[in-house]
């Protein structure tokens, strides 16, 4: 793993990766807790509800461990409502979905409290943010940055609101 030979090699300066490292299993474990200390992620996944993490876990057979799964649950819902949206019932029981239907379904989708927060998209499908500073903007976009301390996550943008 390249991270343990620059560590190997003597690099003590701060240390980045993208979302793909951003897990307890999969980074935190193999490098171990001492190793990995003080490397930064811009990829965590955002806080779960308790309730979404155990209806998960037991769809799974596991605790959810992706990054982005917020995002993808979110994604799955903007599909699902598009697809209840514009399907048309078949007499033998089939669903007809119009592709262009569906697609003009997605790009104008909004979800006001999606897991990774507002979801709505521009004209080009990006997704929207009218935040002007980088916590709000993190926060609307569901993009969490951590870092790794005493062998666990800790979140370092957007601003944990301890109050909710």
């Amino acid at each position: 793993m390249f991270y343990l030979q620059l560590r190997d090699a003597g690099y003590t300066a701060l240390f980045g990766a993208a979302d793909a490292a951003a897990s307890e299993r999969d980074f935190v474990g193999p490098v171990g807790a001492e190793a990995a200390e003080g490397v930064v992620f811009a990829g965590c996944a955002p806080q779960l509800s308790e309730q979404f993490v155990s209806d998960f876990a037991a769809l799974h057979g596991s605790d959810p461990s992706a990054s982005f799964v917020a995002h993808y649950a979110d994604a799955a819902t903007v599909v699902l409502d598009a697809v209840a949206a514009v399907a048309e019932p078949q007499a033998d029981g089939a669903l007809l979905v119009d592709p262009e239907r569906l697609r003009d379904q997605v790009r104008s989708a909004t979800l006001s409290a999606g897991l990774s927060g507002p979801l709505q998209f521009d004209e080009r499908g990006e997704r929207v943010s009218g935040a002007r500073d980088v916590d709000s903007r993190a926060a609307e976009l569901g993009l969490v940055g951590c870092q790794v301390q005493a062998g666990r996550f800790v979140q370092l943008f957007p601003e944990v609101n301890p109050g909710g």
